[in-house]
């Protein structure tokens, strides 16, 4: 196993998000959620990050080698191919589908399976943003609308299509009072995707933005280029 750079050089302008989420997992690990809620808190932040980033280093030795280091790749998609040339036996991806749609293609062996972690799956929801600049709002806010409308979801969450995760209230009243509930329980999803179920009952919530780049920009001070003595305090002593 191994997992793409979540910054790849000094000022993190090469970059992976799989990466990058594959290390804030483990960092729930070590800092409980309900402290960090709210903007970044450096006293808090730096409380967790010493255990943390020494975890990452432990575990550098068993990642997959090249050129005698554990080797994090530019991209996921790199990542992606090291799997699907069975050079290692796991790769993660935001799409819950994303194992059915290789093996359609025949780029995954039909073994490949998609699940999640028992202790969960960061989630984000995607959303529609108009400019303030915006030439046509009229036109966008009925394309948003539209996007955002269960025929909509109902189409994105076809196996053939997104295959994307409903991002409502399953209870809500114009999902069941409009029949809704029926037509999504007609979807069938591969084996190879984890269930709707088991994705909704494993959810974790995001960090702010200033936890997600901080944790990232860290990682490539105390895990790519630690150096012994001189790497910051909030790096962790060597294990």
């Amino acid at each position: 196993f191994t997992y793409a750079a979540p910054c790849y050089v000094s000022d993190c302008s090469v970059y992976d998000f799989t990466g990058a989420v594959f290390i804030r997992h483990i960092f729930y690990s070590f800092a409980p959620y309900a402290e960090l809620i709210g903007n970044f808190d450096e006293t808090i932040y730096t409380k967790y990050s010493p255990a943390f980033f020494q975890k990452l280093r432990y575990l550098e030795p068993y990642l997959y080698q090249k050129s005698g280091a554990a080797y994090h790749p530019s991209s996921n998609e790199v990542v992606d191919d090291l799997f699907s040339g069975a050079d290692i036996y796991l790769t993660l991806n935001y799409d819950p589908g994303h194992a059915v749609a290789q093996i359609d293609q025949g780029i995954y062996p039909t073994t490949a399976q998609g699940y999640v972690l028992t202790s969960g799956t960061l989630t984000n929801t995607n959303y529609v943003c108009i400019p303030i600049n915006a030439r046509h709002k009229e036109a966008a806010l009925v394309a948003g609308n539209y996007i955002a409308s269960f025929p909509a979801m109902f189409s994105r969450a076809q196996p053939q299509q997104i295959g994307a995760i409903e991002p409502f209230d399953i209870s809500a009243d114009e999902y069941v009072n409009g029949g809704w509930d029926v037509a999504f329980s007609y979807i069938t999803k591969p084996s190879a995707t984890p269930s709707t179920t088991e994705l909704g009952a494993n959810r974790i919530s995001e960090l702010k933005s200033t936890y997600i780049s901080r944790i990232s920009s860290d990682w490539y001070k105390c895990v790519q280029k630690y150096v012994y003595g001189t790497s910051p305090s909030y790096c962790g002593i060597p294990v």
